[in-house]
């Protein structure tokens, strides 16, 4: 199968949710504030809970609990955000391709790349 048929099959999958799509065209926006990131993060509960969730983990070693979503941004970064929002994002997608019995892992893949591809620009 080649990459053109593959990008084809997936055109039936479902796009991006809106809130995430907005918060990664605003991370890839260098002139955008912190504010303007933070009110469409917090848009979507699920989205500030889970970087809540990840920036108090373990792995960031932060001693005080993180409360807000301004020190979890600080902690983060913005690159960490990104691929926290674009795997949340995702997730649904890949589960629908589980479902379906599809060629999981080459659609996933492309489809990602794709997303990589469009949000560059």
């Amino acid at each position: 199968m080649t990459s053109r048929e593959i990008i084809l099959k997936t055109m039936d999958l479902p796009a991006v949710p809106f809130v995430a799509a907005k918060i990664i065209q605003l991370i890839d926006n260098p002139t955008t504030s912190l504010e303007d990131l933070q009110k469409s993060i917090m848009a979507d509960q699920g989205m500030t809970s889970r970087i809540l969730k990840i920036a108090n983990s373990s792995f960031y070693g932060v001693r005080q609990n993180i409360d807000t979503l301004t020190e979890a941004l600080s902690i983060l970064g913005l690159k960490v955000t990104r691929l926290i929002v674009l795997a949340a994002a995702t997730r649904g997608i890949y589960k629908i391709l589980v479902r379906r019995n599809r060629t999981c892992g080459n659609i996933a893949l492309v489809y990602l790349s794709l997303l990589e591809l469009l949000h560059r620009k």
